[in-house]
């Protein structure tokens, strides 16, 4: 799979660090382990209140 085919939802900036280092997009979930980082302050392509709202970015791609 080519990482424009991918979608990477994660919870820290770890998650983020390891899609942007892979160059794929990262979603992440405002709720979970984010290891003490407010989640709102992680570079990330957007961030989701529920994993339901992950559809939205996936049919907007």
């Amino acid at each position: 799979m080519a990482p424009t085919e991918a979608l990477m939802i994660g919870d820290s900036a770890n998650d983020a660090l390891a899609a942007q280092g892979a160059g794929i997009p990262v979603l992440l979930v405002t709720y979970g382990y984010s290891e003490g980082v407010p989640v709102d302050t992680i570079e990330c392509d957007g961030l989701l209140s529920n994993a339901v709202q992950a559809l939205d970015h996936i049919a907007a791609a």
